[in-house]
């Protein structure tokens, strides 16, 4: 699946490679599970980490430049949501991003729902992707088995919480965290939930329920999503110029009625004469058109260019 990454930390040449699955749910954009990857100091996790994706079996790889960690992280919750923000690649159509669940009327239409995620294969010495299809517990039913086998701890239960257990098979095992839980519907693959590290397989694992998340992820995107939405610009600038992308320009929120603007990873520097490429022909590079809004009349904003 072309949206199901991993997040790869190693912090120095003496330590082993951390793994923790992600999900792509936009261009440049993943979503995982707090629980791995809010531990780690910014710093560190900016500078030593890359996350992996694959195209055709071929694996592709890019560097991460922003996190945003759901609030319920800081209140206790360490199975709860993180925002992942990439830089830019030169072939844009390699993100692949997955659909997010809008509506529970969409349940009905859920032939059958798997869970999707990276294993180490020791024999091939590689993560490989496993998929398989699950069942639904009963939040009772759920309770009751962790419970019995006193794995019960309050903190590690998600504030929204589903529970699904493998069919077909008896095979008991650890299930890792960040896994998608997905169903592949007449308009293609749904995300409904993000697996938490513990009891999985034939065993009810538990998952976060991604559908309460929604808004709040949707309105973090809209602040902090590049200003050059259309992929296509990427790949003509490098057609035409000869190099990998002009700054990207990111919305940085500093306080629910402020806004800011600032240039990341610019790969090359070059004047160019007003919006074109070409002078000569007048040929459109760059538009952009933003609406902001705020929760009072006045908003304080910085915007600059050079």
């Amino acid at each position: 699946m072309p949206w199901m990454g991993a997040l790869i930390y190693k912090p120095d040449n003496h330590s082993m490679e951390e793994v923790t699955n992600i999900v792509l749910i936009e261009y440049r954009i993943a979503i995982g599970n707090a629980k791995e990857i809010g531990s780690v100091d910014w710093e560190s996790l900016e500078t030593n980490s890359r996350a992996m994706f694959y195209d055709g079996g071929n694996p592709w790889f890019c560097g991460l430049i922003g996190r945003i960690l759901h609030p319920e992280y800081d209140q206790g919750y360490v199975n709860t949501l993180v925002i992942l923000f990439f830089e830019n690649i030169e072939k844009p159509s390699l993100w692949r991003p997955i659909r997010l669940i809008n509506d529970y009327k969409e349940v009905s239409r859920w032939i059958k729902i798997y869970n999707v995620g990276y294993k180490d294969s020791k024999k091939r010495m590689r993560l490989e992707q496993d998929i398989y299809p699950v069942d639904f517990v009963s939040r009772t039913m759920c309770e009751e088995f962790y419970f019995s086998e006193e794995i019960n701890f309050e903190y590690l239960w998600p504030p929204h919480t589903m529970c699904y257990k493998a069919m077909h098979t008896s095979d008991t095992c650890v299930m890792s965290s960040g896994m998608a839980l997905a169903s592949n519907s007449s308009d293609g693959w749904i995300l409904l939930g993000l697996s938490t590290t513990g009891p999985g397989c034939a065993l009810p694992g538990r998952y976060i329920e991604i559908l309460p998340y929604v808004k709040w992820i949707k309105d973090h995107i809209e602040v902090r999503k590049t200003t050059r939405r259309a992929q296509y610009y990427h790949e003509a600038i490098h057609n035409v110029l000869g190099y990998n992308s002009f700054i990207d320009m990111f919305f940085s929120k500093l306080t629910d009625k402020s806004l800011t603007m600032e240039a990341k990873y610019a790969n090359y520097t070059q004047i160019v004469k007003g919006c074109y490429y070409d002078e000569d022909t007048k040929t459109l590079m760059y538009l952009e058109e933003d609406i902001f809004m705020t929760q009072s009349p006045v908003a304080v904003g910085v915007y600059a260019v050079k």
